[in-house]
């Protein structure tokens, strides 16, 4: 019970720095977030296939009137291999293909399409107690771009939104907890 009033509390000291993405349906989200480190010598192998649609904005809880992009959606594949290095420790990838990746504008459509950035990043089983069903883990890694080169589709220089990757490296840290 204690840990989780300690992740509550780190939870509440650090909630202003979370934020959230416009056209997440730009951005798929893959994720191992609820599975443990694996045992030692063994793989996991997971493929996903997401599609998403963005066609109402927000701002803050009320519908926006913002107009520019009148629809954005996505067809992703992904997938992400993990293997279990030592006993608490996984070394995981992540990465996947976009099959399209439009914007739907008043007078014209964008479609970019490629392979997404790849996540490479080592999970470490932090606090293991298998009699209360109680697992920390943690995770430190980095997101690297397949290419740092804006994509050009029909003669069409892409902006940084449309391309499949995000053209610059990411830092990413993570902690899971499972109860």
């Amino acid at each position: 019970m204690k840990y989780i009033y300690i992740f509550l509390i780190l939870f509440s000291i650090f909630h202003d720095n979370l934020t959230a993405q416009c056209f997440s349906s730009i951005n798929p989200v893959g994720g191992v977030s609820n599975l443990l480190v694996l045992e030692k010598n063994t793989l996991r192998l997971i493929g996903s296939y997401h599609y998403g649609l963005s066609n109402k904005y927000y701002e803050g809880h009320k519908k926006s009137d913002y107009s520019l992009i009148e629809k954005a959606d996505y067809n992703y594949s992904g997938i992400i291999i993990a293997y279990g290095v030592f006993s608490k420790i996984t070394l995981e990838a992540e990465t996947g293909y976009f099959f399209n990746k439009t914007y739907r504008l008043e007078n014209s459509t964008n479609t970019g399409y490629g392979f997404n950035n790849i996540i490479i990043s080592p999970k470490f089983s932090l606090i293991t107690n298998h009699d209360k069903r109680f697992f920390v883990s943690g995770s430190a890694g980095i997101k690297i771009p397949f290419t740092r080169e804006l994509q050009k589709v029909e003669g069409v220089k892409f902006s940084h939104d449309m391309p499949s990757s995000t053209h610059h490296c990411e830092y990413l840290v993570q902690a899971f907890m499972v109860k």
